[in-house]
């Protein structure tokens, strides 16, 4: 089974835009669990399953972040948790450092000179557009609220991440440090493969 990249841009796009609509039907701690859990077996049905380490690695991430954040994390709606973790958060970071990725790849595909560089320049993008618009989006759209930065300043034009700077730092690097992390990893040459039949190419 080789790679359709037509094929595979139209199903991530239907797949984020179901997700988008299923926010305004179910609970979105639902939600981002039911995206998180069915992004496996999306990966195995659309012949991405040499992708599964940089799952792992997402929601590795996510965890040790929301560990360390945990008194951080108050929301307005009463949220699943686990030993006093909450579970939205996670389940969020998990599966939107997974779909900014599946995302990049398809602009990647399209650059000519395919250095790290360049790469990280188009991850960077992709990562911080989707940060702020669903941050965006959660807020405005969907009410979802953060207790505990209500009054906390918050980012100009968009009015969104009520949360301490530092907060608002570590927000914007964990989608560098994903990207990073995968590259020291060596998972960053499997994931630059289209065809089954062809090997890795290298940076």
């Amino acid at each position: 089974m080789t790679f359709n990249f037509k094929k595979h841009v139209f199903l991530d796009k239907i797949l984020t835009l179901f997700t988008l609509l299923l926010f305004g039907l179910f609970r979105p701690d639902y939600v981002v669990m039911g995206a998180w859990i069915f992004l496996i077996p999306y990966l195995f049905m659309t012949n991405r399953k040499n992708l599964l380490k940089h799952f792992l690695l997402a929601t590795l991430i996510a965890g040790i972040w929301i560990f360390v954040a945990r008194e951080e994390y108050n929301y307005n709606y009463n949220f699943m948790n686990l030993n006093g973790l909450n579970l939205y958060p996670f389940f969020s970071w998990g599966a939107g450092l997974m779909i900014s990725y599946l995302i990049f790849e398809h602009y990647r595909d399209k650059l000519n000179n395919k250095n790290l560089k360049n790469q990280i320049i188009v991850f960077l993008l992709v990562y911080w557009l989707l940060l702020l618009f669903g941050e965006t989006v959660a807020y405005h759209v969907f009410n979802i609220r953060n207790l505990s930065g209500t009054f906390d300043s918050a980012l100009p034009l968009c009015n969104c991440m009520h949360a301490p700077n530092w907060m608002k730092l570590v927000y914007f690097s964990l989608g560098p440090l994903f990207f990073y992390i995968s590259y020291l990893l060596g998972l960053e040459k499997s994931s630059n493969v289209k065809d089954k039949t062809k090997k890795p190419k290298a940076f």
